[in-house]
C-alpha cells in the first residue's frame, strides 16, 4: 500500500535558524540555500510559529511557496504548545501560520504522521485544524475541491484516510 509522502527523501530543511541581515532573514541567501536543496532532489521543509518570532514562516513563503510549483515541495509547521494558554491562542497562531504558508493544514498533519511516524503529534495538529474549520469526515464528497486542485490530488479519498487515522482525538 502506498502512502502520502512515500517518495519524499527523508532529509528536511529546517527554517529554525536562517542567515540574517540585521533583524530580518537574509532572504536572498535563503533563496539560494533553498535552490541548492531543491536542485539536490530534496523537497521537505520544516518551520514553526515560534522560529524567529514568525519570520521563519514568512521567509519560507517568500523563498519556497512564492517561487516553486506547489507539487514540488512539502512543508510542515508547528504550533508551540509550550506558549499557548488557550484554545483561542492556538487557533490564532494556526490562522496566522496559514496566512504565512497557505497550504492545507489537514494534509500537513497527516504528513507529520507519515514522515515522522508520530501519531499523537499529528492528531494534535489535526485537532487544532478542526477547531476552526471542520473535520475531514465532514467532507460530503461533492468533488469540487478535486475539480479545482492544480495537483489533481485525490482529496476525497485522502480525507477519508485522515478522518480514520487522525480523528480519534478528544477534540474531534
Amino acid at each position: 500500500m502506498t502512502y502520502l509522502g512515500e517518495n519524499i527523501k527523508k532529509l528536511g530543511f529546517g527554517f529554525m535558524r536562517l542567515p540574517m541581515l540585521g533583524n530580518e532573514a537574509d532572504i536572498e541567501q535563503v533563496k539560494e540555500m533553498v535552490d541548492v536543496f531543491m536542485n539536490s532532489g530534496f523537497s521537505y521543509f520544516d518551520s514553526s510559529w515560534a522560529y524567529m518570532d514568525g519570520k521563519s514562516e514568512e521567509a519560507m513563503k517568500t523563498a519556497i511557496v512564492d517561487r516553486y510549483p506547489r507539487e514540488s515541495f512539502q512543508i510542515a509547521t508547528k504550533c508551540p504548545v509550550f506558549v499557548v494558554k488557550t484554545a483561542e491562542e492556538a487557533r490564532d497562531m494556526f490562522w496566522t501560520s496559514l496566512q504565512r504558508i497557505p497550504i492545507p493544514k489537514v494534509f500537513g498533519a497527516y504528513n507529520r504522521k507519515l514522515v515522522y511516524d508520530d501519531l499523537s503529534a499529528a492528531q494534535l495538529q489535526y485537532s487544532v485544524e478542526v477547531f476552526r474549520r471542520g473535520r475531514a469526515s465532514d467532507c460530503i464528497a461533492c468533488g469540487e475541491c478535486e475539480r479545482v486542485c492544480p495537483q489533481h490530488i485525490g482529496i476525497i479519498e485522502i480525507l477519508k484516510v485522515i478522518g480514520r487515522e487522525l480523528a480519534p482525538f478528544p477534540f474531534d
